[in-house]
C-alpha cells in the first residue's frame, strides 16, 4: 500500500503530487467512531485545534489501511460514511481493501470517478523463487513453489511469506498440499514452537488457546459482525449478532474463556499478535497481526465449542474464510464419526433444494446447479 501510495505521489504528470505536506497512517482497527477522532489519536488531541485550522491549506494524503476492518461504530457515524463525499480537494485518500468491499467504498458507483482502482496482482515468479532460496535449497524452491502454484498462491505474499518461515523450521516434504489451511496451521503452530525453544513457554492444550483466541477475534472485531442462527427452526437468521450469543455461551460457563492476559502475552511473544501501548507499557491493546490469523483463531473456535450451529457464516460471505478453514479442520482432524453433526448441519445450511419444472436445482450462496430429472 505504500509502495503504491509513493509511486503515486511521484507521478511527473501532476507536480502537485510532489509537494505533499502530510502523509497520515490510519489502519481500519484504529478506527473507534470518526476519522477526525483518529487522526487526533495520531497527532494528538491538543492539535486538532491547529490541524482542522490548517488542513484546507495543506497537501494531504491519507493512507487508509484495510477498510474492511473498521470497527462496527463506525457504520452509524454519518461523517465516515460519507468521507467519499468530502469537500475538500487537497486532502486525498489512499485506501486497501478486499476486493468484495470496492463497491462500499464507491458507494454503488455514484462517486466512481472520484476513485481510481488498483488490483494488486501480487507478485513475479522469479522473486518469489529468489525470496524463497534466501534459507532454502534450490530443490526445495522449486518443490514449494510448486505446491504453492497448485494452490494458487504463489503470488499472494502472505502465504509465501508463511511457506517461507514455515519451511525454514522444518524440511519440506513434497507430498504436502500447500492449501491456505495448511500454510496457516503449520504457520502459526510454528510460530508456538519457535516460542517454546526460546523461552520454554508451552501452550499445553491448543483448544482452549484457540478458543481464547478466537473469542477474542469476534469480541474486538477483527472479524466482522455476523448474525446468529436459530438452530430450532430452519436455521432461520436472527436480528441477535453471533458476538452475543457467543457471550451468552461464555456467560453461561458452556465455554470457558480464562487467563485472557497470559494467552494474549504468549501470543503476542510467538507473533500472532501485535502489541500497542496507548498511554504506557502497562495499558497493552493487542490486535492481530493478520486478519487472516483471527479468522484461522475463530475457526478453531466454531470447532471445539461446536458454535458454528450458530453461525451465519456465509451470509454476504462475511465470513466466507473462517468457514472455509473450519471446514478444512474438519476434513484434516478425520474425525468422520464424532463431526457427521457438522457435515449434516453443512448439507442444510449450504444447499437449499428443491424443484423447478421438471429439473432438480441445488442453490448454493455461490451458485445454482441444475440438472434434469428422470421421472417414474
Amino acid at each position: 500500500m505504500h509502495y503504491i501510495a509513493w509511486l503515486w505521489a511521484k507521478n511527473d504528470r501532476d507536480p502537485l503530487l510532489n509537494s505533499i505536506d502530510m502523509v497520515l497512517l490510519i489502519r481500519g482497527g484504529d478506527i473507534d467512531d470518526t476519522l477526525d477522532n483518529a487522526i487526533g489519536e495520531i497527532i494528538g488531541v491538543e492539535h486538532m485545534p491547529s490541524f482542522i485550522k490548517i488542513k484546507k491549506k495543506l497537501r494531504i494524503v491519507i493512507l487508509f489501511d484495510a477498510y474492511d476492518e473498521i470497527s462496527a461504530k463506525s457504520s452509524s457515524d454519518v461523517h465516515f460514511l460519507k468521507i467519499i463525499g468530502r469537500k475538500e480537494t487537497n486532502i486525498t485518500f489512499v485506501m486497501s481493501t478486499r476486493r468484495h468491499k470496492t463497491d462500499q467504498i464507491l458507494s454503488g458507483g455514484i462517486n466512481a470517478p472520484m476513485w481510481q482502482i488498483v488490483r494488486c496482482n501480487g507478485v513475479n515468479s522469479e522473486s518469489v523463487k529468489q525470496f524463497l532460496a534466501s534459507n532454502s535449497t534450490e530443490e526445495h524452491v522449486e518443490n514449494i513453489y510448486s505446491a504453492l502454484k497448485e494452490n494458487n498462491l504463489h503470488h499472494n505474499p502472505l502465504f509465501i511469506l508463511m511457506a517461507r518461515q514455515t519451511f525454514s523450521m522444518e524440511p519440506f516434504k513434497a507430498d504436502v498440499n500447500l492449501d491456505m489451511y495448511t500454510l496457516l496451521s503449520k504457520f502459526c503452530n510454528g510460530q508456538l514452537n519457535k516460542l517454546y525453544n526460546v523461552t520454554k513457554q508451552k501452550i499445553d492444550d491448543l483448544e482452549p488457546f484457540y478458543n481464547i483466541l478466537g473469542w477474542f477475534a469476534i469480541d474486538s472485531e477483527a472479524v466482522e459482525p455476523i448474525h446468529a442462527l436459530n438452530v430450532f427452526y430452519k436455521q432461520q437468521r436472527l436480528l441477535v449478532g453471533f458476538k452475543v450469543r457467543l457471550q451468552e455461551e461464555v456467560n453461561s460457563k458452556n465455554i470457558e474463556i480464562m487467563n485472557i492476559k497470559e494467552i494474549s502475552a504468549i501470543a503476542s511473544d510467538a507473533g500472532l499478535l501485535s502489541i500497542n501501548c496507548k498511554e504506557t507499557v502497562y495499558d497493552k491493546q493487542y490486535s492481530f497481526m493478520h486478519k487472516a490469523v483471527a479468522e484461522f483463531a475463530v475457526a478453531r473456535l466454531l470447532y471445539n465449542t461446536k458454535m458454528w450451529k450458530y453461525a451465519d457464516t456465509l451470509y454476504e460471505e462475511k465470513w466466507s474464510m473462517p468457514h472455509y478453514y473450519l471446514l478444512s479442520h474438519a476434513i484434516n482432524e478425520n474425525k468422520q464419526s464424532e463431526d457427521r453433526e457438522l457435515w449434516n448441519f453443512q448439507i442444510n445450511y449450504s444447499f437449499d433444494f428443491n424443484y423447478n419444472n421438471g429439473k432438480f436445482q441445488i442453490i448454493t450462496n455461490i451458485a445454482r446447479i441444475t440438472k434434469n430429472t428422470i421421472s417414474n
